[in-house]
C-alpha cells in the first residue's frame, strides 16, 4: 500500500467534495424552489464524488489495512469502514428521497440540505484525522476537511 499516495488521493477527493458542498450550500442559502433543477444536478454531482471517494477509501486505505495492519490498525480500519458505509448509505437514501419527491417545499428542503452539508464536512474532517493517524501520516496538515 502506497500510504503517501493514498493519503494524497484522499485529500484530492475531499477537496473535490468540499467544492461541491460549497456550491450546494450557496444554492441552499440563496436559492429558491425555482432552483430545483440546479439543486438536483448538484446532488447527483455530489453523489458521484462521494461514491468515488468511498471506493478510494475502501480499496486503497481500509481494505489493505484490514488485510495487513497491526491489530489496533485493523480494528480502527474496520470501524472507519463501517462508519463510511453507514454515512454513504444515509446519503444515498437522502438523494433517493429528494430525487423522488422533488424539491417542492423549499422550507423543508433547505434546513435538511444544510444539516447534511454540515454533517458531511464534520465526518470528512474527523475521518481525515483518523486516517492520517491510522496511516502514520506525519506530514499531515489541515489541507482538507479540517477547515470546517
Amino acid at each position: 500500500m502506497d500510504d503517501r499516495g493514498a493519503f494524497e488521493r484522499l485529500a484530492e477527493h475531499q477537496r473535490k467534495i468540499l467544492g461541491i458542498l460549497d456550491d450546494a450550500e450557496a444554492l441552499a442559502l440563496h436559492g429558491t424552489a425555482d432552483d430545483a433543477y440546479c439543486v438536483g444536478q448538484k446532488r447527483w454531482e455530489l453523489l458521484r464524488a462521494v461514491t468515488n471517494y468511498q471506493y478510494h477509501k475502501h480499496a486503497e486505505v481500509f481494505d489493505p489495512m484490514i488485510a495487513r495492519g497491526m491489530p489496533d490498525q485493523i480494528r480502527k480500519a474496520k470501524e472507519l469502514k463501517a462508519n463510511c458505509t453507514k454515512l454513504g448509505n444515509e446519503f444515498r437514501a437522502y438523494v433517493a428521497r429528494w430525487t423522488q419527491s422533488g424539491v417542492c417545499d423549499w422550507q423543508v428542503y433547505k434546513p435538511e440540505a444544510l444539516e447534511l452539508i454540515k454533517a458531511m464536512r464534520l465526518h470528512m474532517a474527523r475521518e481525515a484525522r483518523a486516517i492520517a493517524m491510522l496511516m502514520g501520516e506525519t506530514a499531515y496538515t489541515r489541507p482538507i476537511a479540517l477547515a470546517v
